[in-house]
């Protein structure tokens, strides 16, 4: 029996208190967003693993050991617990266009390493190629942790599963044409 109480209830909601339906809102520029966010995923993916395929050629080309070598792709494996943690306390600080903003920014790691061809033979080369893969290695879970996080803020919850798939599948492609186009550069050499 329903006494006054619910009646109004009823009466203001237009149903059930537990038949409440959420209204979400959706932007028609997320999938640029969704396109910007896997860019950005599939450069950091390029960053991961450049030297594995072509670990002769770089110890040949910069006068380093194999060990110096196999350790610039390990630094990611090593860094992604210290990214996690970071990429978590921040964005439960700031906002998830601050945590993509700041995962994009460590992509830039990228150019550090470019500083080594200057003088490739010295030990400030090698340096230089360490600290630009450190850089990228701590950027990768903003974006490998926040694929699920980025579809439900941005996405109707009918479209989450495809986003959320479309921006998980970036970093596994982005390590495709990494391999790729380290072979073809030395080659064309």
């Amino acid at each position: 029996m329903l006494n006054q109480d619910d009646n109004e209830r009823t009466s203001l909601l237009g149903k059930e208190e537990n038949d409440v339906h959420h209204i979400h809102r959706v932007y028609g520029i997320r999938w640029i967003q969704l396109l910007i966010y896997v860019l950005a995923t599939f450069a950091n993916a390029l960053t991961s693993a450049t030297f594995a395929p072509i670990v002769s050629q770089t110890t040949l080309f910069y006068s380093i050991s194999l060990t110096e070598v196999n350790t610039l792709a390990i630094v990611f494996l090593f860094l992604y617990p210290v990214g996690t943690g970071l990429s978590i306390y921040l964005s439960r600080k700031f906002s998830l266009r601050l945590i993509m903003i700041i995962g994009s920014i460590s992509n830039l790691g990228i150019f550090i390493r470019f500083c080594s061809l200057i003088n490739p033979e010295t030990r400030y080369a090698y340096a230089s190629l360490l600290i630009g893969q450190i850089f990228p290695a701590i950027g990768a879970p903003f974006f490998l942790n926040s694929a699920a996080l980025f579809s439900a803020r941005w996405f109707d919850p009918s479209q989450r599963d495809v986003a959320t798939s479309i921006a998980s599948m970036a970093n596994p492609l982005g390590k495709i044409p990494r391999i790729h186009m380290s072979i073809v550069c030395f080659e064309l050499n």
